[in-house]
């Protein structure tokens, strides 16, 4: 799997719930953020939300989220399909007054449950709200 391939079975696979694999070491600092945000998040003992099944969580045509509820927060993988957007609302709900992308580490206005978060294209995505 090369760094691009990573970036798309990432993208695929985390709103299903599968972890991706790599076979190459210089993919493993990839791979290992993702493992942190599932320890760091709690996401073994969470809440799993498919996107085919939730429909509390709103997005924009071309992203597919899946999400995960926590004890204290919503974490949602997603994917976005539209090479011409770099941006996206989700619409966590109320009751979350901060968002971060955990891929970026930045933190994201939230207002109304709503919060316009970076969406990069055909690549893993990863924000929390609390």
């Amino acid at each position: 799997i090369t760094y691009i391939d990573f970036e798309k079975v990432a993208a695929i696979s985390l709103i299903h719930n599968v972890m991706p694999r790599v076979n190459r070491l210089e993919l493993l600092p990839k791979i290992k953020r993702i493992w942190d945000i599932y320890d760091e998040c709690g996401l073994n003992d969470a809440e799993f939300c498919p996107y085919w099944e939730d429909n509390r969580l709103k997005t924009e045509p071309d992203i597919i989220a899946s999400s995960y509820l926590c004890r204290d927060a919503k974490v949602v993988f997603f994917t976005n399909y539209n090479e011409s957007k770099s941006e996206t609302l989700i619409h966590f709900g109320e009751g979350y007054t901060r968002v971060y992308d955990l891929i970026s580490g930045e933190s994201v206005p939230i207002e109304n449950g709503v919060a316009k978060v970076r969406a990069r294209y055909f690549a893993h995505n990863i924000v929390r709200a609390v």
